[in-house]
């Protein structure tokens, strides 16, 4: 509901022009009712469609956003998890390198094998 101004605002600024082409034109009255009608009608439906292209896209820009919201918290989730076990496991294990650390200081030939693979 918060998008009809736009096609209120579309259909009312089509009629105006219409409006005023006609009063340029000195149209008479019949005409200038039936020229204003069909131009309502007619920017009212484009009214619509663009509507309903704009809230498409809006729709999609929120999803988006929501889906980039729940990842980079799914990310600091497994970042705080992480550096959770990292803290248990240096309290426990006083001097010794953390698991995933010493995995990570392989030779680049291991690390060019592992990747063939």
């Amino acid at each position: 509901m918060k998008d009809k101004p736009l096609v209120i605002i579309i259909t009312l600024l089509g009629g105006a022009v219409c409006s005023i082409c006609c009063i340029l034109k000195r149209a008479g009255l019949l005409w200038t009712l039936l020229a204003t009608l069909i131009t309502l009608v007619v920017f009212m439906i484009i009214g619509l469609i663009i509507n309903k292209f704009y809230t498409e896209v809006k729709n999609e820009v929120i999803e988006a956003d929501k889906e980039r919201e729940r990842l980079a918290e799914e990310e600091r989730l497994k970042r705080e998890e992480e550096q959770r076990l990292r803290e248990e496991w240096e309290a426990e294990h006083p001097g010794e390198p953390y698991p995933e650390d010493s995995a990570s200081e392989e030779t680049p030939e291991e690390a060019e094998a592992t990747e063939t693979l």
